[in-house]
């Protein structure tokens, strides 16, 4: 990947950013998710942190958040907001790491398997990773392609990928249940390169709150998005 797609990629994805400053319920309900696998105590990393959306409320809880970003911008809010910051994974030791997690970056990155990879690399034994990421490649529209997405995941494909990095999976399931048939008929019909703050506020107070509690039940089928919980072998 050149320099100018690196680029062309970090600007989408600040803009994809702010759709989640519209969010709320959304938010927290991924941070009381990320609370109830981790330890509240081991070394963790936020892979791809933004503008710390969850490293900040989490470290208020607590849990000792590094993050791990490229964006010279975002890296910035970061900082300015006392949070440490890693600049890739490269410089950060060998099983040095309890946990990570991060929150729809790995369908940014060309290489997903690389990713994981490195995960697998800093993460001590048994430590603990957890995935939020768009799914099923049948919802990708313009919106995704205009933000720099890949790909969205389906439950076999993402297995395999952890599996070949080397991790053991604890849970695999699609969230968001309601939102999968809301993001089909967008795909089908508007299919814009755009999605406004304000219609995605009214989905998350008046329809993400449903789709959470339909969830344990449906979302063993298909949901919006798909959530990962795997220890390092």
């Amino acid at each position: 990947m050149n320099q100018e797609e690196t680029n062309s990629q970090i600007y989408n994805g600040i803009e994809e950013l702010e759709l989640l400053d519209a969010a709320d319920n959304y938010t927290y309900s991924i941070i009381d998710r990320i609370k109830g696998f981790f330890s509240s105590t081991g070394r963790t990393l936020d892979f791809g942190a933004g503008a710390g959306t969850y490293a900040k409320r989490l470290v208020k809880n607590g849990l000792p958040v590094e993050c791990v970003e490229i964006d010279p911008t975002l890296t910035g809010m970061l900082k300015d907001n006392n949070l440490q910051v890693h600049n890739g994974l490269p410089p950060i030791e060998d099983s040095s790491v309890e946990q990570i997690y991060s929150i729809n970056v790995l369908e940014h990155i060309d290489d997903d398997i690389e990713t994981l990879k490195g995960f697998h690399r800093i993460l001590k034994e048994d430590g603990r990773l957890y995935l939020y990421l768009p799914a099923f490649p049948i919802l990708y529209s313009r919106f995704d392609k205009k933000i720099g997405h890949f790909r969205r995941y389906k439950k076999r494909d993402l297995k395999e990928k952890l599996e070949i990095a080397g991790f053991e999976i604890k849970n695999l399931g699609y969230r968001d249940s309601i939102g999968f048939f809301v993001a089909l008929l967008f795909r089908l019909t508007i299919n814009s390169d755009s999605v406004s703050k304000k219609s995605v506020g009214i989905y998350d107070k008046l329809i993400f709150p449903f789709s959470k509690l339909l969830d344990p039940v449906l979302g063993t089928f298909f949901g919006k998005n798909i959530e990962v919980m795997a220890f390092k072998k």
